[in-house]
């Protein structure tokens, strides 16, 4: 008896969301398509009592993950990528709830 379609669907939705994911985790924007989305995410960014520099490490950490051709809200990109989002938000150092 042959499978029906219904089967196959989520295993075809799940393929084409790890391949667009990674062609978007792979991308390799120009320096300053970098710089400037850099500058974008900074500034998207609340400034809360964090140490000096710590927005501008966490958005460098996340231009090495996401398409920096494409402005999404910030909050999306940490939605799209969460062990990116919190690798990067570790390694700036920020304090909890700040």
């Amino acid at each position: 008896m042959p499978l029906s379609i219904r089967f196959y669907l989520p295993f075809a939705a799940l393929f084409m969301f790890i391949s667009g994911t990674a062609a978007v985790a792979d991308y390799d924007g120009s320096p300053q398509e970098k710089a400037k989305w850099v500058e974008f995410c900074v500034n998207s960014l609340n400034s809360g009592k964090d140490r000096p520099g710590a927005r501008r490490i966490y958005c460098q950490c996340m231009s090495e993950v996401v398409d920096t051709a494409d402005f999404r809200r910030l909050y999306e990109w940490e939605r799209m990528f969460p062990p990116a989002h919190q690798s990067c938000y570790d390694e700036a150092g920020f304090e909890p709830g700040g």
